[in-house]
């Protein structure tokens, strides 16, 4: 059957091999969020654009790096495209019961740390709450996760707080 074929159903025939699409890939893009908000220029984006394809980044990390975004305001726009909560960790701080859920090893890989305890759920923040790899980490430790994001620099520095007060 070809593809634009429908099934004898009149339904489109569906295509098993087909992946499964991530719950954010129907949001405004990224970029496009920053360049209405006034926060990078299009110069700027097709520049971070080139640059995140050639050396394999995620476009937020190379927009940093560059200097046209910091860090936070990164981390906001990507709780607004991601209809997600952003969890400011240097202001709400984190929950050491429930961070103790994840061993810091396993959290700094993920770039996510556990800060609350939400019903029957555990609120991560992640720096990246669309990597899969990083929730399929998390979720090993906690299967109940409340997605939230965070400030790279943030989670890291809370992991180093708390690895610090266990050791004292």
């Amino acid at each position: 059957m070809a593809a634009d074929e429908t099934s004898g159903a009149g339904a489109p025939a569906e295509d098993s091999r087909a992946p499964v699409e991530p719950f954010f890939l129907d949001r405004p893009r990224l970029g496009d969020l920053l360049l209405r908000k006034g926060l990078i220029t299009a110069d700027q984006l097709a520049a971070a654009l080139v640059e995140s394809r050639e050396r394999g980044e995620l476009l937020g990390r190379v927009l940093i790096e560059l200097g046209y975004v910091f860090e936070d305001e990164l981390a906001r726009v990507l709780a607004e495209q991601l209809k997600l909560p952003y969890v400011n960790l240097e202001v709400v701080g984190v929950d050491r019961q429930v961070a103790r859920l994840l061993p810091p090893t396993e959290g700094r890989r993920a770039a996510a740390i556990p800060v609350a305890s939400i019903g029957d759920r555990i609120r991560v923040a992640f720096a990246d709450p669309g990597d899969d790899t990083a929730q399929a980490i998390v979720r090993r430790y906690i299967p109940l996760i409340e997605l939230a994001v965070g400030e790279l620099s943030d989670i890291e520095s809370a992991w180093r707080r708390l690895e610090q007060s266990a050791s004292s």
